[in-house]
């Protein structure tokens, strides 16, 4: 079984990643998901999900998700040959799951501060406030996230439509089912050119990144 682990930090595009991967036919457990089912299971009114995962992370484990993940999959997917996980945070979950599985591919997706928070208070799923995505944002970084060791990174800058093209190519390339290159690589090219002809303000804010 082979496992692409998809990291990065809040409204980078992890989830947007992984429904390209569903839209293809490929199974996806998110992590998130599994920590907020289980938060509501043990509901405390006293403790938000990120503190209840920090309080997980202290009495089980630091690598506690992947060890429930682990159990998911076994139990639901154990005939499938590739399975993407949404949301891996720390170096310790990546090294559990290398640990347990044969082949294991770590994705970074990567974006900038001001995108992220954009992104993250246009939400409307979820509390979406500035204050609630730099609590959410320090505590990933205090998790481990920067300590993650990426085998591939995905830049998300240039706009939805953009990413969710780079994403498939990506995914194409690396299953061996190669897309027609040259005219992807040009409907990208095309994409970020009209992103910045219609954003001309944003331009500076991707210097240095």
């Amino acid at each position: 079984m082979k496992l692409y682990l998809v990291c990065g930090l809040p409204a980078s595009g992890k989830t947007t990643f992984c429904n390209v991967a569903k839209e293809m036919g490929y199974p996806v457990v998110s992590m998130g998901e599994l920590s907020r089912g289980l938060w509501d299971l043990l509901y405390n009114p006293t403790k938000t999900l990120n503190e209840f995962a920090n309080k997980m992370r202290e009495s089980v484990g630091v690598d506690y998700c992947a060890r429930l993940i682990r159990t998911y999959i076994n139990s639901n997917f154990g005939d499938s040959p590739i399975i993407f996980i949404d949301g891996v945070r720390s170096q310790h979950e990546v090294n559990y799951f290398k640990t347990h599985f044969s082949d294991v591919v770590v994705i970074k997706i990567k974006s900038n501060l001001f995108l992220r928070e954009k992104r993250f208070c246009h939400r409307s799923d979820r509390e979406n406030t500035e204050e609630y995505f730099i609590r959410r944002n320090d505590d990933e970084q205090k998790w481990g996230y920067g300590n993650i060791g990426a085998d591939k990174i995905l830049n998300n800058l240039y706009g939805l439509d953009t990413f969710k093209r780079s994403s498939r190519i990506y995914i194409e390339i690396s299953e061996n089912k190669p897309p027609s290159y040259e005219e992807e690589v040009e409907k990208v090219k095309k994409l970020i050119y009209d992103f910045f002809k219609t954003n001309p303000i944003l331009i500076g804010k991707f210097t240095g990144w």
